[in-house]
């Protein structure tokens, strides 16, 4: 049997590392499964190895796996902080938020200058734990550890349009594009605001049609350029408009919607003992048509998108 000298073993594993991450980027899981196994034949068990594991078994949708093979990495190498943020990511997707804190602060303590930590830890904070002023925080630090990533200028648009600061918000979507013009998050993310914040879907179709020319099969920004398709079409505008003003109600939305529909069925019933009934008729009438419009017009309108008769 061949004997293999130390430093024959150490390009023979980084090959095997390779090997694995190379998989896990063309998303075929087993071979970087095959890879990892091999290392630990040669040298046993390691964190980074774990780590290849649980991303493997990620892709494999083995979640539970991948949790177990995060643990043993964090018990071999506790300060392997990718497998923290992993974990984190992980703790989030389960909905256990204080878990996913844990973890993202855990990897913060071990790597205080790395941006993209601090940006996952804003987002968690500003999605889920509703810390705005601390998610602004981690978001500004994120940008300013590494300003050319335009992921941290969208980030930081994202919680100025929670602050309701519009133009601030434009400023950082504005910032991210001149960082990389090509960038998808920054054209999908921009329209979506454009659209959902600013209820301005002629300008939002700009940059969702570009983000659906760089990822047609993306199926979050196919949802939002038909809803944009649809909204800015003039026969829409009324069932855009009253859904758009409705949400900005936040959580009083649907006291206000039931309160109107309540009152609207008194309204009807007074008005039907009037004289002048008759006259109100047409009026009645219109608000039928209205009513059922509202109801019919997402279906019509997704028909007529799907013929491309809507474009």
């Amino acid at each position: 049997m061949p004997v293999i000298d130390e430093a024959s073993a150490i390009n023979v594993v980084e090959a095997y590392y390779e090997k694995a991450q190379h998989a896990l980027a063309i998303e075929r899981p087993k071979i970087a499964i095959e890879q990892i196994q091999q290392i630990f034949r040669i040298e046993g068990e390691t964190a980074l190895g774990y780590y290849i594991l649980a991303r493997a078994f990620l892709m494999l949708n083995q979640p539970e796996t991948a949790k177990q093979h995060l643990v043993r990495a964090i018990q071999i190498d506790p300060e392997c902080v990718q497998a923290f943020i992993l974990q984190a990511g992980l703790f989030e997707a389960e909905k256990k938020f204080r878990n996913a804190e844990e973890s993202y602060l855990a990897a913060i303590r071990l790597a205080p200058n790395y941006a993209p930590i601090h940006r996952l830890y804003s987002g968690l904070l500003l999605d889920h734990l509703k810390q705005l002023p601390l998610a602004e925080q981690h978001g500004q630090t994120a940008l300013s550890l590494d300003p050319q990533d335009e992921d941290n200028a969208v980030h930081m648009a994202w919680i100025m349009a929670e602050k309701k600061e519009w133009a601030l918000a434009e400023h950082f979507f504005k910032q991210a594009l001149s960082i990389n013009p090509d960038s998808f998050t920054a054209h999908h993310d921009y329209g979506l605001f454009l659209l959902k914040d600013r209820n301005a879907p002629c300008d939002a179709y700009v940059f969702l049609s570009e983000a659906i020319r760089q990822q047609p099969n993306n199926p979050q920004a196919l949802t939002n350029f038909k809803l944009t398709l649809k909204a800015k079409h003039r026969w829409y505008a009324v069932v855009w408009n009253i859904g758009f003003y409705i949400q900005k109600l936040g959580p009083f939305k649907w006291p206000v919607v039931v309160s109107t529909y309540m009152f609207m069925k008194a309204y009807m019933r007074w008005l039907y003992k009037l004289p002048e009934w008759a006259w109100l008729k047409p009026v009645v009438f219109l608000y039928v048509i209205l009513g059922v419009y509202m109801l019919l017009a997402d279906p019509i309108f997704d028909f007529l998108i799907k013929k491309r008769i809507l474009r």
